[in-house]
């Protein structure tokens, strides 16, 4: 409740891989966007967790590579595998994929923050005026 976005979790990495989401059962959802995730392989020791982004309310079908997930995931991944979460690693199965990192933080006022880094493609260049 009150989360801008839900989250629906897997047995298996496998089945976020393979998954075809009902776009429009999704958009229909009381929320901002899907993530789809689960436990990463244990054959795969880069990350702990993976996970893909529906986003269909706001016409973006799967979303490459979502930063903000992490705002959500870190947390839960922290709480459900027992491990600090000073540093956790994911994996974005979409087709393009992505590999981010996470971590919680605490801001000025104590508030709980996720810090979130990982490459970037860039998708657009240009200038522009602010008047």
């Amino acid at each position: 409740e009150g989360a801008r976005d839900g989250v629906l979790v897997a047995r298996s990495a496998a089945l976020v891989r393979q998954a075809r989401p009902d776009l429009a059962a999704i958009e229909r959802l009381p929320c901002q966007g899907l993530i789809l995730t689960a436990r990463a392989d244990p054959d795969d020791p880069a990350c702990q967790f993976v996970f893909r982004f529906f986003a269909p309310r706001l016409g973006i079908a799967e979303d490459p590579a979502t930063g903000s997930a992490q705002c959500s995931l870190i947390p839960f991944w922290s709480d459900r595998l027992g491990l600090p979460a000073q540093g956790l690693s994911s994996r974005q199965l979409s087709s393009r994929g992505a590999e981010l990192h996470g971590r919680l933080t605490q801001g000025a006022g104590g508030e709980e923050r996720v810090v979130v880094s990982g490459g970037a493609v860039t998708v657009i260049t240009g200038t522009m005026a602010v008047p």
